[in-house]
């Protein structure tokens, strides 16, 4: 059933720390750090929390199954489903070597759209403008990035917008997006170590396997994948929605399913969800752990 897969909000192959509000589900290879919080609220049940380490979390409440390879250490926290300690649905290292790929993969298309400069000295922005009706590539610099008031995406009514930023470290804050319809802009930072972004409603999913990711104070609207991730920011449970193309073919279904779910979105339109590869080894494994229960 490809209708379960891409469930996760934010994967991370590391620790997550910090976390406060995610409405998704999470997934951390790492360690798990959280006081007064809430996982899964928007999309509750199954693997609602998976920590690769121990989970240890104060006041808060999993609207689904607590899974962690480690320990578990839950204080006043009230757990919907079942917990799992010293047990594992999923393998990290399977899904970052998929989700590597893809990143390299996105990284490499030729950008489709211009990027043009709009703004003043005072208050930069830039305008992101294609017209392609399925899917729009662009390239931005980290360091353009960094130092924007506003950013404007202009592309036709449910296309798919591909935003590939360049560097190794970039933050953003105190700007706003413009047109962007979050379900279906992806953000992929390939040679990204360090991303930082604070005081900011962030629209876009965020495809960044090899970055640490600090972020502070704000909302975020759309799924998150990254090395680590640290801080106190809002995850809000937006899936992206957009399609874009596997090439090369893919040789294993695994990474098939990176590429193109199947699925259709409210308008008809086919459905990518960048996580959808690890809800597939999580299917996977907890069939695995059920037949050798």
């Amino acid at each position: 059933d490809l209708s379960a897969v891409g469930e996760f909000n934010v994967f991370v192959f590391g620790d997550y720390s910090g976390l406060m509000d995610v409405g998704g589900r999470v997934a951390a290879g790492g360690r798990v750090s959280a006081t007064g919080f809430s996982v899964a609220l928007a999309h509750p049940g199954g693997a609602a929390l998976v920590a690769g380490g121990d989970a240890t979390m104060t006041s808060g409440t999993i609207h689904g199954d607590a899974w962690a390879g480690g320990a578990l250490s839950l204080t006043w926290v009230d757990v919907k489903g079942t917990r799992h300690d010293h047990a594992l649905p999923l393998s990290f290292s399977e899904a970052q070597a998929t989700l590597e790929a893809l990143s390299d993969r996105l990284a490499s298309l030729a950008p489709t759209g211009t990027a043009t400069d709009i703004g003043t000295l005072d208050a930069p922005q830039l305008r992101l403008a294609g017209l392609d009706p399925a899917l729009n590539v662009f390239e931005v610099p980290g360091a353009t990035l960094s130092g924007l008031k506003a950013l404007q995406i202009q592309v036709p009514v449910g296309a798919t917008t591909v935003v590939n930023v360049t560097g190794a470290t970039w933050a953003v804050h105190d700007f706003a997006f413009f047109g962007a319809d979050a379900g279906r802009v992806l953000f992929n930072a390939r040679d990204a170590t360090s991303i930082q972004a604070w005081s900011i409603g962030f629209q876009g999913s965020l495809l960044a396997p090899r970055a640490t990711v600090f972020f502070e104070n704000g909302a975020w609207d759309g799924q998150v994948v990254a090395a680590a991730m640290s801080g106190n920011g809002e995850v809000h449970w937006v899936p992206f929605l957009g399609n874009v193309p596997c090439e090369p073919a893919p040789a294993s279904p695994v990474s098939v399913m990176a590429c193109s779910s199947g699925r259709t979105g409210p308008d008809g339109s086919p459905v990518l969800l960048v996580l959808m590869v690890a809800w597939l080894i999580v299917r996977r494994r907890s069939a695995s752990l059920r037949a050798g229960a």
